[in-house]
């Protein structure tokens, strides 16, 4: 528990067959700051799932605000240290290189709500890892998209490259509740979410009774990824984040 009125747990699966070192999705957090983040390396850009651990260890010491964006990107870029190709990589592989690494995106900051009860919460997403906000088992609020049949083979992604434009973040704030949940999920896993109706109120039933401690909460998660029925084999990538009830403080 973090000193936010907060439980929290993330894992990570990569594809079937892979191994966790190629998995190409990655998840972040400074819990203490109340900054949590998930990022997804595309596979047809050169190290992406290095890439996509970079973005989320920028975001989580210091998230980008609309007017700082692209400073945050710039900063994100300078800082990106590209992993060293091997000396007999094949020519398609230094084509690769020569464009880049690709990530989406999808972090939230939370601070308490004004009121003195539950969260405020402030996202911003590029491409199609989504944050899904959850009410009393069902998604309420789902962010950038909304729908699995928006999920594609081509969505928006942040480059490494300076040479190339990145697309323009979207940008979402809301407030929860006692009881809430927020999901931060990269695009396999977010489609899953909402293309099945039951699974939100699964992920409350299944992994919020285990966010008592970290091993237990982690467990849930990959437990939970597990038995989710995805569109298609992919890296999968859930973070849960739960403002318990107002009794639970007492």
């Amino acid at each position: 528990m973090t000193a936010l009125p907060l439980l929290w747990s993330a894992a990570s699966r990569p594809k079937t067959g892979h191994r966790a070192d190629e998995n190409e999705d990655a998840v972040g957090a400074h819990s203490t700051a109340g900054r949590f983040v998930v990022a997804d390396g595309a596979s047809e850009g050169w190290a992406s799932g290095a890439w996509a651990k970079h973005l989320v260890g920028c975001y989580a010491r210091t998230p980008p605000e609309p007017a700082t964006f692209a400073d945050w990107l710039a900063d994100a870029r300078r800082t990106w240290t590209e992993p060293p190709a091997a000396a007999d990589q094949p020519w398609y592989a230094q084509a690769k290189q020569a464009e880049g690494a690709f990530a989406t995106l999808v972090g939230v900051e939370v601070r308490p709500a004004k009121s003195g009860s539950g969260l405020r919460w402030k996202a911003v997403a590029v491409g199609d890892s989504c944050l899904l906000h959850v009410r009393h088992g069902a998604a309420v609020e789902s962010f950038p998209l909304t729908r699995p049949e928006q999920f594609d083979t081509t969505p928006p992604l942040i480059p490494s490259s300076d040479k190339r434009q990145a697309p323009s973040p979207d940008w979402l704030a809301g407030t929860a509740a006692p009881g809430d949940t927020l999901l931060l999920a990269t695009d396999a896993v977010a489609a899953a979410l909402l293309a099945t109706p039951d699974a939100a109120a699964a992920v409350v039933r299944r992994v919020i009774p285990h966010l008592v401690d970290a091993t237990s909460g982690r467990r849930a998660v990959v437990d939970f990824l597990t038995t989710l029925r995805l569109p298609r084999d992919d890296d999968a990538t859930l973070l849960v984040l739960h403002v318990p009830p107002i009794e639970a403080h007492r």
